[in-house]
């Protein structure tokens, strides 16, 4: 939700560590980032499969599309104390993950 939060801010490169400021294209580093949350829209329809992942990533000329929201954007407090925010109550979603790593 924060890379989501600084891409609509249209300040995604606050992502990058500081360490590494210098050493980077950002270009580079924005259209990954794009991809990264083309990978993480809610409707997995509109979620691009690996061969069009891969295309992306060695392709500058392909236009890649608007990202939609993440599925799982949670809320933001807004610096509130938990007895004085408005949300009293909130669900979550836990979504489970396989790795698969090459042998």
């Amino acid at each position: 939700t924060y890379a989501w939060r600084l891409w609509r801010n249209k300040s995604p490169l606050e992502l990058v560590d500081p360490t590494i400021q210098e050493n980077y294209q950002r270009e580079e580093v924005t259209r990954c980032i794009h991809i990264a949350l083309l990978c993480a829209q809610k409707d997995p329809k509109h979620r691009p499969n690996m061969s069009t992942i891969m295309l992306m990533l060695t392709s500058n000329s392909f236009n890649l599309p608007v990202p939609q929201p993440p599925g799982f954007l949670l809320p933001h407090n807004h610096g509130f104390e938990s007895s004085e925010s408005p949300m009293r109550s909130t669900s979550q979603t836990l979504n489970d993950v396989t790795i698969v790593e090459p042998r």
